[in-house]
């Protein structure tokens, strides 16, 4: 970091890796190639990824995109400077959006450790100075400029209130890390800028760190929430703080004459090159600079869960063991068959019938099956029980190296099956007009292969 000189005119300086080649040939193949709206005129847009806290190893990889995908769609001209004389208002003007890309903490400062390098009075002057920028930034928003929001931009300023109502929540916390698969919900698909990004789809899969957002000054009576993370359909993680499951990652915001874009998608490398999340970023980023019109009217309250989630963090509430002791293990949220005490015929059943319901649920075995009945009855066999019910089959596309995902839709005598987004199955020959659900480890009198599920949950149709 270079001194203090003259007033005020430090700037910070990072070493941060340069971005290998391999990642930006991934990143040139990916990014889009042509705006989602043309501009109304040129635009020019700020890139600003100063940290005085924890810095982001994937803020070069970042950059570039950002850059690179202003010049493939022309649909704005990229600045990338972390000069704090940018947020003086003159500067500021220059700009139709400012992107604030994963900064940390106070962002106009230097970071606790390089403190001792200034004077006392230096010290205030700099913080004094950050303080106004701040407000500049914020003035400039309420006077019809635009802010987009990368991962970390809510993990910044905690003491400056108007950043954090501007930006529309604060930080607290990554239940989801950087290496958990996460369930990303498309809340409003008709929405303009994810209709742009994710036309046609309910949600999608990542790898990547997911924020939770502090009770204050998060709030869907002020923000239109774009996305949200289904935490039952994401890896089960501990540290989740907010009662009402409500783990929003993308909104708008309308502050004053301004236009506010945040996402928390943005902690990995790859992140960068994903052609959908580019275009997310790419929606954003016109509808901060004015070109793509976008509804800001707060989301409200959301509508109650309709899905009941039939897996637990602990234990099995929902389900009864039969034919064996111990068979089956829960660790995190993921139901295990314990080889160990492994006994022929054990088996789990809910705990009640179901009879028109979707079910969705995933496993993981060595051997392609899903371990699922349903619409079954148990029977007394011996000292014994037995299931008799539709057992849900698999297909060629079930992995044996990694989850797999299934939906059954249960609807009168139809029963349709998908196993990893592709219908693999149809019947209307059924039986039995309700039932139990049972998860069962085949294994014909001997201990079988491991199987594990997660993620079960039920929407109830009747």
């Amino acid at each position: 970091m270079s001194q203090l000189i003259a007033e005020i005119d430090w700037k910070p300086t990072f070493n941060d890796k340069p971005v290998p080649a391999d990642q930006q040939e991934s990143i040139r193949k990916a990014v889009p190639q042509e705006p989602i709206v043309e501009p109304d005129e040129d635009r020019k847009v700020l890139v600003f990824s100063a940290t005085s806290g924890f810095r982001h190893g994937s803020i070069p990889t970042g950059k570039l995109a950002l850059e690179l995908m202003g010049e493939s769609t022309g649909a704005y001209e990229a600045v990338v400077s972390d000069d704090p004389a940018n947020f003086e208002p003159d500067a500021l003007d220059e700009f139709d959006a400012v992107i604030l890309l994963n900064p940390t903490q106070n962002f106009f400062m230097p970071n606790n450790k390089q403190k001792g390098e200034f004077s006392k009075e230096e010290w205030q002057q700099l913080q004094q100075r950050h303080k106004r920028l701040v407000d500049n930034l914020i003035k400039y928003l309420n006077d019809g400029g635009g802010i987009v929001g990368i991962h970390a931009a809510t993990d910044a300023c905690y003491g400056h209130a108007e950043y954090g109502e501007a930006m529309g929540g604060y930080f607290a916390g990554h239940p989801w890390g950087g290496g958990n698969n996460v369930t990303i919900v498309v809340e409003d698909p008709d929405h303009a800028i994810n209709k742009a990004a994710f036309d046609g789809l309910e949600d999608f899969q990542l790898r990547e760190e997911i924020y939770q957002f502090s009770e204050k000054p998060y709030s869907r009576n002020n923000l239109r929430i774009l996305l949200n993370l289904d935490p039952e359909r994401s890896d089960p993680v501990g540290g989740k703080k907010r009662m009402d499951d409500d783990y929003a990652v993308s909104w708008v915001h309308q502050v004053g004459d301004g236009r506010l874009f945040y996402s928390s998608i943005g902690h990995n490398h790859h992140i960068y090159w994903n052609p959908m999340i580019l275009k997310h970023y790419l929606a954003g980023i016109q509808f901060a600079t004015g070109d793509l019109e976008a509804d800001t009217t707060p989301s409200g309250n959301p509508k109650p869960k309709i899905w009941k989630p039939l897996s637990a963090w602990k234990g099995l509430p929902n389900w009864s063991e039969e034919n064996g002791t111990n068979a089956f293990k829960v660790n995190r949220g993921i139901i295990a068959y314990n080889l160990q005490n492994a006994k022929a015929n054990a088996f789990l059943a809910s705990n009640q019938e179901y009879g028109n319901f979707i079910l969705e649920f995933q496993v993981k075995a060595k051997t392609p099956r899903s371990g699922v009945q349903i619409r079954a009855e148990t029977k007394n066999y011996g000292m014994n029980k037995r299931i008799n019910g539709y057992a849900i089959k698999s297909g060629d596309n079930f992995s044996k190296d990694r989850w797999n995902s299934y939906r059954i839709e249960a609807k009168g005598s139809t029963i349709q099956t998908w196993l990893n987004g592709k219908l693999i199955d149809e019947t209307n020959k059924i039986s039995h007009a309700k039932g139990l659900i049972c998860l069962q480890a085949e294994h014909n009198g001997k201990p079988g292969g491991a199987i594990e599920w997660r993620s079960i949950r039920i929407n109830v149709l009747d």
